[in-house]
């Protein structure tokens, strides 16, 4: 069921057509007394983890202001 690479959820546990799809997710209660946050650890606050994703991507960003190998530098 399903391609190679997709994830089927609960259904890889229970083999229960319903549960394709299904996933247990974390709460986020209490979140903020967890720090620090993201894989490893450089924000030591949750206004440190919006201020990240609200500036988007700098390093793609920076990236596409250089140009690309993909297009023609002007």
């Amino acid at each position: 069921m399903g391609s190679k690479f997709e994830d089927l959820g609960l259904y890889k546990i229970t083999k229960n057509l319903k549960d394709v799809g299904a996933f247990r997710t974390p709460s986020l209660r209490e979140t903020n007394i967890t720090r620090p946050w993201m894989h490893h650890g450089n924000f030591p606050s949750l206004k440190d983890v919006i201020e990240f994703y609200n500036l988007g991507n700098p390093i793609t960003q920076q990236r596409a202001l250089k140009g690309s190998r993909f297009f023609k530098n002007t």
